[in-house]
């Protein structure tokens, strides 16, 4: 599983606006040449097109929909918001591409043994922290172990440290370090895992926090370490830390000493780019309508675009528009630690019951589709066999008669347990089209016989309800919400969807079980051969449509407007945390 596509939580995936690069420095015209009045003889000159080069300086301001909820700590936070500029300050020993390839980053290259059990990567020299001390492969060692202390407590250790062999017993406490991690030289660390683990070099290349700024203050103490009031990331990456002015913005200023300049690193690796050249980015947190303001005005040069304001961004003349297939998914989520949400039959009649093609065509206006899963549809292990409910509403009627959920007093009211079924839904602010979609959803379950009662909610107040930190989930934290999840480009996905990482172990927060997709989310990552892990997903992507862990509404396209100063986008469909790498090369591109 790749930790940085997955488990972050977002509707509109603004990191990909973070995709966009911007040189707003250039070279002047020339100056014109003076009039003659007479020329007897005229020698020709070739005509010889000026070369723009790109040069340092300028800034690029992007709008993004909530403030970050923090920690700025790769190890601890949850949220696309934080993701957005914390992706450009630190860095892994591994990335993904445009081309969705795995690329080594921090690390020069890698070695995979004959067993593919054992991985030794070669770190790159010449790589300082952001407060000059050297990188090595003691930094990386070190992080793996912060995920795998006792009492650490961030969601990552089971998709990233516990496939390495060792890692339970050092995360019980009987052991006192993971044993599948070996420092070989300052430059060299071995990585061993106890079986065949797909993804492991996506594990390898989780991003490294550095030692001497950690140590000491990790465990039980790493969050109020992280959240203190002067604490400032620090990172290996391209962008240096500079402030965050609380719900306002967050600054981030170009690391002139960045390592990547010596190796020209791009957005294909090595040799590939020559910047990032922009001096100071700028995430500034608005709402949509201010959001969209601004940009009108060109106060900042990139902004999401709702499908409402779609003709009319379109419309302006500076504005470069463009749109892929979205990389996650929008989701309707029942707390499953309470009756009936643990009721599979209960679910699946709230499936039906949602017109969810109708929010495609009438609030999307066709910019998405339908999702059955979480499997993308984009990906080589979605079952193409399977599909979406259809809407309706008397299938929806007929599987809660069948479960006893009767409206007893005609009431045009359920009930369950002898209360009526009148719900709570939970939506955050800052996304237009979820807020649209909350009265078609409470209309269609109307319909049915359950009411819910809307209640919008800022994002940070949302999340803790959803995860609340350092504890389970209580039948009396939530009803049902709405949210988003931003997908990986490999499937496994057990740490939201599998018991065995049930909150605060992990993401699932739902409070869905089953032990045969439990088992098969473990399955799936035992083979290192594409075909073998398709026949795993294919069926387990069968049992999660129909049991439906939470209720899979949409995948929105990714639409997102440019000011036309910006040159060279690139947008991948899939890779919403791409940020970085795109930068460099664009920023090369232009002066």
């Amino acid at each position: 599983m790749n930790f940085l596509k997955k488990i972050i939580l977002t509707i509109v995936t603004l990191s990909v606006v973070a995709s966009l690069s911007l040189t707003l420095t250039g070279c002047p015209p020339a100056p014109p040449a003076e009039e003659v009045e007479e020329v007897e003889e005229v020698e020709e000159v070739e005509e010889v097109e000026e070369v723009v080069g790109p040069k340092p300086g300028g800034n690029l301001i992007i709008a993004q929909w909530s403030s970050p909820d923090g920690p700025w700590d790769p190890t601890l936070y949850t949220d696309a918001y934080t993701a957005m500029s914390l992706d450009l300050i630190m860095e892994g020993l591994a990335t993904y591409n445009e081309n969705l390839e795995l690329i080594p980053w921090l690390a020069e290259s890698w070695e995979i043994s004959e067993d593919q059990k054992e991985i030794i990567l070669y770190i790159r020299e010449g790589i300082k922290w952001h407060d000059g001390e050297d990188f090595t492969a003691e930094d990386v060692s070190f992080t793996f172990h912060v995920m795998g202390n006792p009492e650490y407590l961030g969601v990552r250790y089971g998709e990233v440290v516990e496939p390495l062999l060792g890692a339970p017993a050092y995360k019980e406490g009987t052991a006192d370090k993971i044993e599948g991690i070996e420092v070989i030289d300052p430059l060299t660390i071995k990585f061993t895992f106890e079986e065949v683990y797909a993804p492991a070099i996506e594990s390898c290349g989780f991003p490294v926090i550095p030692k001497h700024i950690f140590e000491g203050n990790t465990g039980a103490a790493q969050r109020d370490f992280t959240t203190s009031a002067d604490f400032v990331p620090i990172g290996t990456g391209p962008y240096k830390w500079v402030a965050y002015e609380t719900d306002q913005y967050v600054e981030l200023a170009r690391n002139e000493d960045w390592w990547g300049y010596e190796y020209g690193m791009g957005a294909s690796g090595e040799g590939t780019g020559e910047g990032p050249f922009v001096d100071t980015i700028f995430c500034k947190i608005m709402d949509q309508d201010t959001g969209l303001a601004a940009f009108l005005a060109e106060e900042v040069d990139a902004v999401s675009v709702p499908i409402a304001e779609y003709d009319m961004i379109a419309e302006v003349e500076f504005a470069q528009m463009y749109e892929v297939a979205g990389g996650g998914f929008q989701h309707f989520a029942l707390n499953q630690y309470k009756a009936p949400f643990n009721d599979v039959k209960f679910r699946q009649a709230v499936c039906y019951a949602i017109n969810r093609q109708s929010i495609i065509d009438n609030i999307l206006d066709g910019h998405g589709v339908v999702v059955a899963s979480p499997i993308w549809s984009e990906s080589w292990a979605h079952n193409p066999e399977v599909e979406p409910f259809p809407y309706d509403p008397e299938k929806a009627k007929e599987l809660l008669d069948e479960a006893g959920y009767l409206d007893t007093d005609e009431d045009g009211i359920r009930e369950y347990d002898g209360e009526p079924m009148i719900f709570d839904l939970f939506y955050p602010t800052g996304n237009m089209v979820r807020m649209a979609s909350m009265p078609l959803i409470w209309n269609n379950l109307a319909a049915v016989g359950i009411e819910i009662r809307g209640e919008l909610q800022d994002w940070p107040t949302l999340t803790e309800r959803a995860w609340p930190e350092d504890r389970k989930i209580e039948p009396d934290d939530f009803d049902t919400y709405l949210m988003g999840w931003s997908l990986s480009i490999d499937p496994d996905a057990a740490v939201i969807w599998s018991s065995k990482y049930e909150h605060p172990d992990g993401y699932n927060g739902y409070g869905y079980a089953n032990e045969t997709a439990d088992a098969m989310w473990e399955e799936g990552v035992k083979y290192v051969d594409p075909e073998k892990r398709k026949e795993v997903y294919f069926e387990l992507e069968k049992i999660l449509a129909e049991e439906l862990p939470t209720i899979f509404l949409y995948n929105d396209n990714e639409i997102v407007a440019v000011n036309d100063r910006v040159k060279g986008v690139t947008i991948v469909s899939g890779l919403w945390d791409y940020a970085a790498k795109v930068f460099f090369d664009i920023y090369s591109m232009f002066g």
